[in-house]
């Protein structure tokens, strides 16, 4: 981008581009430079588009299943998507969060043309108190046993390690939960790689690392890698290395998987 401005303003920098490349061949080369700008200055809509796809791919899940998605269930989609916006987008943020709102169907009725250069103050503090209600970095769960808890945890952690660059901790009582939990996301993330929606470009190019410390790897021209640690809470866990990547992710997200034990007599 910094080329591409001095060319601009530079003529003296455009006579020597032109003759060295030619007339035709100088615009290509500043057309180049203006379209590598544009993506560098904003990869916050790829990051949108992959939350889009992550939201439309859940419901999609629950609708190929034949599954109702209970108001419980809803709620802790709507937690956890936006618990992470803020890691994800950064100072980008402002620009969707009418639109993340929108697809979780939290967005105020008649804000269809919401703009977030010249919102409506009605709308706009309709936004920014929802949206800080559910983008609280705690979400508690409390639900009875047997009710879905555990499949929704399951197909939002598929989700979000198929989706966004992420780096989630999911801790639970013991070892064997862990292990338990490790292998119904990975099913999870299969089943979601077998919706009609899904591409092929999207699909994990390696899976790596040990039982508790887990790398999933994409193509580079559709998301950076995904951590996820399954970590017991007790000390029956194995003696591998909690093992964080070379360079931190752009987003931590723990979760922590405790049941209640059932009441006898």
């Amino acid at each position: 981008m910094a080329e591409w401005n001095r060319l601009t303003k530079d003529r003296l920098a455009q006579a020597a581009l032109i003759k060295e490349l030619g007339l035709e061949g100088a615009k290509a080369k500043m057309r180049q430079l203006q379209l590598h700008g544009a993506s560098e200055r904003d990869k916050s809509g790829s990051v949108m588009y992959r939350f889009e796809c992550l939201i439309d791919r859940v419901f999609e899940y629950f609708q190929v299943k034949g599954m109702r998605m209970e108001p419980f269930q809803l709620e802790l989609f709507r937690g956890v998507v936006l618990g992470v916006t803020r890691s994800q987008f950064g100072d980008a943020l402002f620009k969707y969060k009418h639109g993340l709102l929108n697809k979780l169907g939290l967005a105020p009725l008649g804000s269809e043309s919401y703009d977030h250069i010249n919102p409506t103050l009605s709308h706009f503090y309709h936004v920014e108190r929802t949206f800080s209600h559910y983008a609280n970095p705690y979400t508690l769960c409390l639900a009875p046993r047997q009710c879905g808890k555990s499949l929704m945890m399951r197909l939002l952690l598929a989700a979000v390690l198929l989706h966004l660059d992420i780096n989630v901790m999911v801790q639970a009582q013991n070892k064997h939960m862990c292990t338990t939990l490790r292998l119904g996301v990975e099913s999870t993330m299969e089943e979601l790689q077998q919706l009609p929606s899904f591409r092929h470009t999207e699909n994990p190019v390696n899976i790596c690392g040990n039982p508790e410390n887990r790398v999933y790897r994409f193509n580079p021209g559709y998301k950076g890698s995904s951590f996820a640690h399954f970590l017991s809470s007790s000390n029956d866990r194995d003696k591998f290395p909690f093992c964080y990547p070379t360079l931190p992710a752009p987003s931590h997200y723990t979760f922590y998987f405790h049941r209640a034990c059932p009441r006898h007599g």
